[in-house]
């Protein structure tokens, strides 16, 4: 059914619609007495519809309600986007020189139109509307010709401007890249510029699910959506990138040049020329081959998510880098090119990690232009001519062949390979693939380069009949789609270590589905589309909703591995080639048909060219072999017998249960099976029965299987003793059987018994330590009820997961997965049964089981913290205001764990960033953040009482923040002065462009507890003003205020018990800290001294780094002496030394900046400005007496740096936040 609101046909525009034969008929409506056609309506083959353009039919009411709703019309514009509706029917967009619009349509128009970018079309249709998008409802489509496409329109903000038109914007990143989906899905991906956000809307019928999430700051070209479902139709603006290439990276600067991924500069030109030649950049990436220039000079690849690149030069680096595979690299140099190779070459190596796990490589058929410098693997070649093999210390250029295609592999002289004995028969190569073209265009010489010996893998000729393989294929109409896997072995097949793949249209793109079971002899596993055919359902083990390997078409390659051997075994279509739409099969092909294999295979073939001769081809939807499979393996009739599971649990109160064995296919005579029992730990007779029972002293048991049994059952009696226990076991083996049956795989079993008498005890309990710090209940079992409030921080087999209950947190660990397979989940309520464990100082319950007794449990707030510590092991914490020590160190590569160290500026604490979350392999954050997570702990040496780490869960763990430009300039430590006016007193300055108020923000000695003297009430401190702290009562401000001199000066004074609360810490002569935090507890500013330091009756001046200036200095940098003798500068309204230095006023702007910014000093002497970034490093040095110095910092990391302006050793610092 059309999209249309027909309901709106009222509001109609005066049409004149003439009918051959007929009077003309009009519809009237005061709303559209002007929409006139366009001057091109004379042309238009179809007799009486008006043609417009877009601007004349894409009006808007007061509530963004198309004007020409339902206006039956033509218009003429220029494709430019894709079909987003990738099967049947339309959603594309053109635009002419008037505005642009969506044309849709739930089926395809009567002559079948292909939607290309470029085309100049006509399209006749009815004005629609869905969700704020207006649309032209096509009844039919006429190709007019081709033009060019425009360049996008570069904008700054999504609305109804933007709608349907081709738009750029540019300078956004990814709020969350875990929002990016996976292949063969859509999603709405949320973008900002840190200012706004917007919806970057991804379409599963373009190539951006196929391609990893853009990692940084880019540009972004797309037509601009709607997708609002109330009136007014006023929000909901999209992008819609076309694919991949409409995302645009922008590069990080690094030492002064661009840091590029190699997508970014491998692209060619038609002769295939680089078109990035001579470009200096930097590139990380991680290398996964050895030095094929083995003396001086380098030759090696490497690759990051986007790509993969040689590393050439002459000679090496300056640091003198060795190649090691699994190195994570940072490259600088310039792009190059030698006979047709893409390379970067070397200026110098940075290591960045070591030890990476590498990439699986690329199966592919044949190496070409889109496989240069990826680490890929042909399968099933020969060599051509084995005196090509070289001897040892030669290179050579080996020809191989698969019988289609013929392969240059290369063994170079500086690998094991040359002088090793060469491939006698079919082997399998993995390698770089390389190229060696000396002529234009470079299209010719590809080559793969083993990087040893064990990179050319001789094939295992399949023994006839001893592994599975597809036997049917099933490509029908509409949704009936289904295949086979067929088990010609002798007995029964697990079928756990195999797995299905799908490659879609040649794509790297894959969908999988794990075998599971057992599948018996001459049986076969069915699995379908859960939309097909009832006939086909009916039959099917298993029915796969969307996306998965039974959503294939005839052009989509199906593949099976067994994932133990890492093989492959068994092959429809060729793995990463796109056919167009099907592959050739005998008198058919794999679109449209049923395919059965014929019965004389009996093994699978890798090799399509031989594989596509191995099928009978039946009509499109015959489903009469599927089910079945007749094979000319030999498959004996004899039953096998085997347990049913290979565990088994009941809770001690059950009473009766069963231990059964299965018995297929259905035994014709009587048989026997041999048992052996065993008593696990703490298992005895009073336990319960057996029956029939096994002999007491051996543990034997001749079990009888009863002739046309297909199970045979023991019987358990459970008898609840009452104790408070472990789990007891009891295990069973069949040690043989007699000649009629056969064992089966599942010979063993165990039969667990589960205490229901385990005591239950909140996690307070079971968290005390001793001095060591190891948990008091080392060893008990016990159940404990609480809320998961991580993911699984193990990602494979096994947990490690954090829990929390009212009276604390704790760690739930295992190697293996519980028996009932919990999968964790945030707000999962849970009973973990297990023993109280303990590792690197991390208490745990090691889990037998685990009980899901609600989700969707709403989390606690997490606690703040200050610190971390014994109280914050497991719990669900939260750090405010730290920054990355060391950004450089960031796990930018994905399946990287590392501790990050993260500091306040005072405290110095580590951040886990475990390879099981979405955090490794994004971008550091630059600048302050606060940080959510588990409390950790990993300390290996008694006493257990360091090591403590936080544990992020997610990107969204990690919030940036930004604090205000306050610091204590000034501290009184000791007053000579006598009472009332003896109090001590500190300064903070505001070195911000606006004002801050102080309400809520607090100050502590060197107690460092944040809320400890909290401002009770709104106290703004102006841009470049300061504020006092006083240690004096109401009644005394104005006496303190008279011994300084400042009656009536205006000074912005804070005392006890007024405007903040728990009285005031004095200060030590003997050295203490004043320390400032804002309202969230986060660290501002800090100030130390020692008692060395101090003199009485001095102030001590301190600069915004926290370093003490020293001592006041009457007549220097605005200090003075009081009445009664104390010297200081308290509530100046500059900083230190600016009176005399910079004319009263130093500035930034723009502060944040892009960059670019001024620093204006309002004077000509000479001054001394450095930039350096929060660690101290110095990045920007320079004499200067002007008034105004422009200064770019373009190259640049986003951050926060300081500005420090000296002059006559005297300086004030500023904050700049680059964006």
């Amino acid at each position: 059914m059309k999209r249309k609101l027909s309901v709106f046909m009222a509001t109609v525009a005066t049409l004149m619609i003439s009918h051959p034969g007929n009077a003309q008929t009009t519809v009237a409506s005061s709303t559209q007495a002007g929409l006139m056609p366009s001057s091109n309506s004379a042309g238009i083959a179809s007799v009486g519809v008006p043609a417009y353009t877009i601007s004349q039919i894409n009006t808007l009411d007061a509530n963004f309600f198309p004007d020409s709703i339902g206006v039956n019309c033509s218009i003429d514009g220029v494709v430019f986007t894709d079909d987003f509706n990738g099967s049947t029917g339309y959603s594309f967009y053109v635009y002419d020189n008037t505005g642009a619009i969506n044309i849709y349509d739930n089926v395809d128009e009567p002559n079948g139109y292909q939607v290309s970018r470029g085309d100049s079309i006509r399209v006749f249709g009815d004005v629609a509307f869905y969700n704020g998008l207006t649309e032209i409802n096509v009844d039919s489509i006429q190709v007019l010709g081709t033009a060019s496409i425009r360049a996008p329109r570069v904008v700054t903000a999504l609305d109804e401007t933007t709608e349907s038109d081709l738009v750029q914007l540019n300078g956004f990143y990814l709020v969350s890249a875990s929002q990016w989906p996976s292949s063969g899905s859509n999603a709405n991906v949320s973008i900002t510029n840190g200012t706004d956000t917007y919806t970057l809307r991804v379409n599963r019928d373009t190539d951006l699910d196929e391609n990893p999430a853009p990692m940084g700051t880019f540009n972004v070209i797309g037509v601009g959506g709607q997708y609002d479902s109330s009136s007014p139709y006023d929000n909901g603006y999209q992008i819609h990138p076309r694919d991949i290439t409409d995302i645009v990276v922008l590069p990080t600067i690094i030492n002064g040049v661009p840091l590029y991924q190699v997508s970014q500069i491998n692209s060619i030109d038609a002769s295939g020329a680089a078109d990035s030649l001579n470009v200096t950049c930097a590139i990380d990436g991680v290398v996964y081959t050895d030095d094929f220039d083995g003396n001086n000079g380098y030759s090696f690849f490497m690759y990051d998510n986007s790509g993969a690149i040689n590393v050439y030069n002459n000679v090496d680096e300056p640091n003198g880098y060795q190649v090691s595979r699994g190195d994570s690299i940072r490259v600088f140099g310039f792009i190059a090119q030698y006979n047709g190779l893409l390379e970067i070459d070397v200026d110098s190596i940075q290591v960045l990690g070591t030890g990476i796990s590498l990439n699986a490589p690329m199966n592919v058929p044949v190496a070409n232009e889109s496989t240069e410098g990826n680490l890929i693997r042909l399968n099933g070649y020969s060599m051509i001519t084995p005196s090509q093999w070289p001897s040892a210390g030669s290179s050579a250029n080996v020809d191989i062949t698969n019988g289609v295609d013929t392969v240059i592999m290369r063994i170079d002289s500086d690998t094991d390979i040359d002088g090793s004995t060469a491939p006698t028969g079919p082997f399998d190569v993995i390698g770089a693939s390389g190229q060696f073209d000396s002529s234009s265009p470079y299209d010719e010489g590809y080559q793969i380069i083993p990087r040893d010996s064990t990179d050319i893998i001789p094939a295992v000729v399949a023994v006839p009949c001893s592994a599975p393989f597809f036997s049917e294929y099933i490509e029908g109409s509409s949704n009936n789609k289904g295949f086979e896997v067929y088990n010609p072995t002798a007995g029964n097949l697990d079928l756990g270590p195999y797995k299905v793949y799908m490659s879609s249209n040649g794509g790297t793109a894959l969908a999988e589905f794990n075998l599971m079971g057992t599948l018996a002899s001459g049986d076969v596993y069915t699995i379908v589309n859960d939309a097909s055919d009832p006939t086909m359902l009916a039959i099917a083990d298993t029915a796969l909703s969307y996306p998965s390997v039974a959503h294939f078409n005839g052009d989509d390659a199906l593949f099976l591995v067994d994932t133990v051997m890492g093989d492959t075994i068994d092959i429809i279509g060729v793995i990463g080639v796109d056919p167009g739409s099907n592959w050739p099969v005998g008198s058919g092909s794999t679109a449209n048909n049923t395919l059965v294999r014929m019965a004389t295979v009996s093994n699978g073939q890798t090799n399509w060219a031989i594989g596509a001769t191995e099928w009978d081809v039946h009509p499109s939807n015959t489903f009469s072999f599927f089910g079945n499979h007749s094979s000319n393996c030999v498959v004996p009739a004899v039953p096998t017998v085997e347990f049913a599971m290979p565990t088994q649990s009941a809770i001690e109160s059950i009473g009766t249960t069963y231990l059964t064995l299965n018995v297929a296919p259905t035994n014709t005579t009587a048989d026997t099976v041999y048992l052996q029992f065993a008593l696990g730990a703490g298992l005895g007779f009073s336990d319960g029965t057996i029956s029939p029972a096994p002999d007491p002293v051996t543990g034997l048991l001749d079990l009888v299987v009863p002739a046309g049994s297909d199970s045979v059952s023991i019987t358990f009696n459970v008898i609840d003793d009452l104790i408070t226990e472990g789990n007891e076991t009891l295990y069973v083996d069949i040690i043989g059987v007699s000649a009629g049956l056969v064992a089966g795989v599942q010979t063993s079993t165990a039969f667990i018994i589960e205490d229901n008498d385990i005591p239950t005890y909140t996690i307070g309990q079971v968290r005390g330590v001793d001095a060591d710090f190891i948990p008091d209940s080392l060893g008990v079992t016990c159940k404990l009820v609480g809320t998961v409030f991580t993911d699984d921080f193990d990602g494979n087999n096994g947990y490690s997961f954090y829990m929390y209950d009212a009276t604390g947190a704790i760690n739930v660990f295992n190697y293996d997965d519980v028996a009932s397979g919990y999968q964790v989940q945030r707000g999962d309520s849970i009973r973990a049964i297990g023993s109280i464990e303990f590792y690197n100082g991390l208490i745990e319950i090691q889990v037998d089981s685990i009980a899901l007794i609600a989700s969707g449990v709403t989390l606690r707030q997490p606690r703040q913290v200050y610190g971390l510590d014994e109280g914050t092991e497991s719990d669900y914490i939260r750090l405010n205001g730290y920054y990355l020590v060391d950004p450089s160190t960031w796990p930018v590569f994905a399946g990287s764990s590392v501790n990050m160290e993260i500091t306040n500026g005072q405290d110095t604490l580590v951040m886990r960033i475990d390879s099981d979350t979405d955090i490794d392999g994004t971008q550091p954050l630059m600048g302050y953040f606060d940080v959510i997570g588990a409390g950790g702990q990993f300390d290996s040496s008694i006493p257990h009482d360091e090591g403590y780490q936080i544990f992020p869960r997610d990107t969204n763990d990690i919030i940036p923040v930004t604090l205000p430009e306050l610091y204590i300039s000034e501290v009184m430590p000791s007053s000579s002065l006598s009472a009332p006016v003896d109090g001590d007193w500190f300064e903070v300055r505001n070195m911000g462009s606006s004002s801050v108020n102080l309400n809520g923000f607090s100050w502590d000695d060197d107690s460092r507890e944040a809320g400890k003297h909290t401002i009770t009430s709104s106290v703004q401190i102006p841009a470049n003003g300061t504020a006092l702290f006083v240690e004096v009562a109401d009644a005394d401000v104005a006496a303190w205020e008279t011994e300084w001199k400042q009656n009536g000066q205006g000074l912005l004074i804070l005392n006890e018990g007024d405007e903040f609360d728990n009285g005031f810490s004095g200060f030590s002569s003997n050295g203490d800290e004043v320390n400032l935090y804002d309202d969230a507890g986060r660290l501002i500013s800090a100030a130390a001294y020692t008692a060395a330091d101090v003199t009485t009756g001095f102030s001590l001046e301190f600069d915004m780094m926290g370093a003490l200036v020293g001592a006041s200095v009457d007549g220097v940098n605005g200090a003075y002496t009081s009445i009664n003798g104390d010297v200081g500068s308290p509530g100046d309204q500059s900083a230190i030394g600016l009176d005399e230095i910079l004319s009263e006023s130093l500035t930034l702007y723009p502060n944040p900046s892009n960059g670019v910014f001024t620093i204006a000093s309002g004077n000509t002497q000479e001054k001394s400005i450095q930039i350096m970034d929060l660690n101290g490093a110095l990045i920007y040095s320079k004499l200067s007496t002007a008034k105004e110095l422009q200064v770019d910092l373009t190259n640049l990391a986003a951050g926060i740096y300081l500005v420090k302006v000296k002059t006559e050793g005297q300086e004030v610092i500023r904050k700049m936040v680059l964006r």
